[in-house]
């Protein structure tokens, strides 16, 4: 997913879901800034603690919306050059579409259930180009964008 995004290091970056952090880290090393927002406040308080402790800098980690996978403060940040989803959701939300800069790109699990596709998409001049780079299998991404039959999944304790 993060090399699907072609970052060259002057990129401002939208991650929905930081997860361990892992990949929020590697993000960080590609791009200029980093924006990652997580649902689970386990999870995201533990891969901020975890950033923090190996100096990452360039990055903010915040509370996501169940509605759009984005706290409403930082869509003022955007646009953004990419944007990773890391859950699956019916179609791409239109919310981070709408956050995408020309050329940017996005990359997101979509699925019509139970076939997940990871697909990247490139604002261009006409709109967006669609490229599909395989089957995959995500967790759902929560809210009306996502699964709202999720949404109550958020709380999730982390072991």
């Amino acid at each position: 997913m993060t090399e699907a995004l072609a970052l060259r290091g002057h990129e401002r970056v939208l991650e929905i879901g930081i997860g361990s952090g892992y990949q929020a880290a590697v993000l960080a090393r590609l791009a200029r800034e980093v924006v990652t927002v997580e649902i689970v406040p386990a999870l995201r308080q533990r891969a901020a603690a975890t950033l923090r402790r190996l100096g990452v800098d360039n990055m903010r980690v915040l509370p996501a919306e169940v509605a759009a996978g984005a706290p409403p403060a930082h869509a003022a940040l955007g646009p953004y050059n990419a944007i990773i989803v890391t859950a699956a959701a019916p179609r791409v939300p239109p919310s981070l579409l709408a956050l995408l800069a020309p050329g940017g790109r996005l990359v997101a699990p979509v699925d019509p259930r139970p076939d997940q596709r990871l697909l990247l998409f490139t604002r261009t001049a006409d709109g967006l180009d669609t490229r599909d780079l395989g089957a995959v299998r995500f967790v759902p991404l929560h809210g009306p964008e996502g699964y709202a039959e999720h949404a109550a999944d958020h709380d999730t304790t982390v072991l």
